[in-house]
């Protein structure tokens, strides 16, 4: 991509599910013309569609660190937060600033395979 080109993510962030897409934009007046939907994601429990998208959902070990292979009990975020023994010691806003951080990588590794490391 020229310096003139930008990378347009969209994210859609709900309580129930996350949905994240991209888009080129030149400087040729030609924007969006190819929409990509991330639809590889990282869980068994994608069934919207064609898996566009994640259930907001993260998941924590025990010791209350964040469970990157996502092998222990979900923590639905915003819901139960007060009841949830791996949230207690996690404010809302840090356990979504969890989850948004694993949304990022994942989108970084779905770039990152369409364009390479140059951007």
């Amino acid at each position: 991509m020229s310096m003139r080109n930008r990378l347009i993510v969209g994210l859609d962030y709900g309580t129930t599910f996350t949905g994240v897409a991209y888009c080129e934009s030149s400087g040729t007046g030609r924007n969006g013309e190819q929409v990509e939907i991330i639809h590889d994601w990282p869980s068994q429990y994608t069934q919207i569609g064609m898996k566009e998208k994640v259930p907001s959902e993260i998941t924590y070990q025990s010791e209350g660190l964040l469970d990157t292979q996502q092998r222990g009990e979900a923590a639905k975020i915003f819901r139960e937060l007060s009841r949830s023994r791996q949230t207690e010691r996690k404010e809302p806003v840090e356990i979504v600033a969890d989850y948004l951080a694993q949304v990022k990588t994942h989108l970084i590794k779905n770039l990152d395979k369409k364009y390479g490391k140059t951007l």
